[in-house]
């Protein structure tokens, strides 16, 4: 999995320019994720947006899995800002319902191994593409 990570990771589709405009309308951003620090801490910088984000909170890190809201509120607390006005960006089901049970905004991105529909019907906003995002957040 580390050659995964570090030779073969790319990013979805147009994750690239939303980090660098949110980067640079000064948007605050970090990650929190399931996988192992050193593992997206090196795909994120081969891809070129390790620099778009505050810090990486790790499930393991928290100590508890995405369907534990804490993982979310540790990073709002990192963030500084009022949860309505935070947004999160998910793909797995379980992850969406846990934020959603939490209070937060959740936008759903489309993933090939999630039940699409449910994605849709959970979330506040629903994405295929980060290209799609354009003014959503404005």
């Amino acid at each position: 999995i580390e050659t995964f990570y570090r030779d073969e990771v790319s990013l979805k589709s147009g994750v690239f320019d939303f980090l660098q405009d949110m980067k640079k309308r000064e948007v605050r951003m970090c990650v929190a994720t399931a996988t192992d620090f050193y593992l997206v801490d090196m795909a994120f910088r081969r891809n070129g947006i390790r620099s778009c984000f505050d810090r990486i909170f790790t499930c393991s890190q928290v100590g508890a899995g995405k369907d534990d809201p804490k993982i979310y509120e540790q990073a709002l607390s990192h963030l500084g800002t009022d949860k309505r006005d935070t947004v999160i960006f998910e793909d797995a089901v379980y992850a969406i319902e846990t934020a959603k049970r939490a209070g937060f905004v959740v936008t759903g991105v489309y993933d090939e191994s999630a039940d699409q529909e449910r994605v849709q019907n959970l979330s506040d906003y629903y994405i295929r593409s980060f290209a799609e995002t354009g003014e959503m957040f404005l």
